[in-house]
């Protein structure tokens, strides 16, 4: 028996140091601030300069890089010549398609000629998750930070950080803004704003200066003194919003890494199958005397037979269709991980959005982290946190448009 609690103990603690080792990798999240750098790139055209930062999934090539739309468009509107600096002291550069815009958010999103390693994807941390009492920074490449430098690289060890805080969320030129109590100064455009953690919550994209103007009889302006300055970011879900529909990768903080958790899955699976093994194998080198059976313990049990839980689309691009939930069932627009998927081009439905779990007694529901929320009875499931469903519920991914109800059969 004590080999037996032994060998029971050691698969406890393997399982658990798995679990340690690889817990981190699970879900998508920053760590610091500081990793900002290995993400930021050093944006010209033809019209000025600018900064950007990588994104798509952590840990791949990235092939995205994002900015202000001023930093690739002219003043028309008319694309420019673009190139995407890693480094201007060794000429590292690539020359990047203008792949998305936004001229009304002042968005843009670049496409590299192919996959890069010279930088890191960036973690998203939209609005409806930030704190916004917590320290905040601005990386990028203003001029302000290198004027007097006698040669600026214009590489990971040139970027500027700038450490403040946000005053209040606001909207400006109809756009979703953070007001800032940092500077943006010429050349921070494009950059991002991070949070502790390294993850962007918004893109620094202008300031805006009161001046006290002085003026003569004859109405011309003879001084101008600046008063105050404030500076804006644009908001993170502005930019989600606006590729959630395109082929474009981005990683939102709270994204299941589902390749990772197959992995310790079967990692584990693993580790207690040899367990089991060890343990019968321990059985079967006892020895035990035959008894015989008592009539008054055996019992005649018939199995039930398992019930089925479903569920049916009620509207939307799935309506009609039915998915029986044999253990889990991901819902989502990954049409490698979801069995439920939906078009690439579906708005408000993330990648992978919310799960249905079926236990053979009690089903649950719970929200993958979306960017848009999984609701029922028109309240938002908080993040990550199982709701359990009765027979007749139903559910809803972003909007009422993509309803479905859950039955048992």
């Amino acid at each position: 028996m004590r080999r037996r609690v032994t060998a029971a103990v050691y698969a406890v603690i393997m399982s658990a140091g798995i679990l340690s080792m690889t817990g981190c990798g699970l879900v998508a999240g920053g760590k610091s601030f500081t990793d900002a750098r290995d993400s930021v790139v050093f944006v010209y055209s033809d019209g000025g300069t600018g900064s950007g930062f990588a994104i798509g999934q952590p840990g791949k090539p990235i092939q995205y890089i994002a900015t202000n739309a001023h930093c690739v468009l002219d003043d028309r509107g008319n694309k420019l010549n673009v190139q995407v600096y890693f480094s201007v002291a060794t000429n590292n550069f690539m020359n990047a398609e203008i792949y998305w815009t936004d001229i009304d958010k002042d968005l843009a999103v670049l496409r590299l000629p192919e996959p890069t390693t010279e930088r890191q994807a960036m973690i998203f941390r939209p609005s409806d998750k930030v704190d916004v009492y917590g320290d905040f920074y601005a990386w990028g490449y203003p001029w302000s930070a290198s004027f007097a430098d006698d040669f600026r690289t214009f590489d990971k060890n040139d970027i500027a950080q700038t450490r403040g805080g946000i005053q209040k969320q606001s909207r400006v030129g109809d756009r979703d803004v953070y007001l800032l109590d940092l500077s943006i100064n010429p050349g921070n455009s494009g950059g991002p704003l991070v949070n502790a953690k390294g993850e962007v919550v918004g893109i620094n994209t202008f300031a805006i200066t009161e001046y006290n103007v002085t003026v003569n009889a004859a109405g011309e302006v003879v001084s101008a003194v600046p008063m105050s300055e404030a500076s804006y970011a644009v908001i993170i879900d502005e930019l989600i919003y606006g590729i959630d529909r395109l082929p474009i990768p981005f990683t939102v903080a709270g994204d299941v890494n589902t390749q990772a958790v197959i992995i310790l899955i079967a990692v584990i699976v693993v580790i207690i199958g040899s367990a089991a093994a060890a343990f019968i194998v321990l059985v079967k080198k006892k020895k035990t005397a035959p008894v015989a059976p008592d009539s008054s313990s055996i019992s005649a049990t018939m199995a039930a037979p398992s019930a089925k839980a479903y569920i049916k689309a009620v509207n939307g691009y799935l309506e009609g269709r039915s998915f029986e939930v044999g253990g889990t069932i991901i819902l989502g627009r990954d049409s490698d991980k979801c069995k439920a998927a939906f078009p690439v081009d579906s708005a408000g439905i993330s990648g992978v959005h919310c799960e249905v779990t079926f236990d053979g007694s009690a089903v649950y529901l719970r929200d993958l982290g979306s960017s848009y929320g999984t609701f029922i009875g028109g309240n938002k499931l908080a993040e990550k946190t199982p709701v359990r469903l009765s027979a007749g519920d139903r559910f809803y991914l972003a909007s009422e448009e993509n309803t479905f109800e859950f039955t048992i059969m």
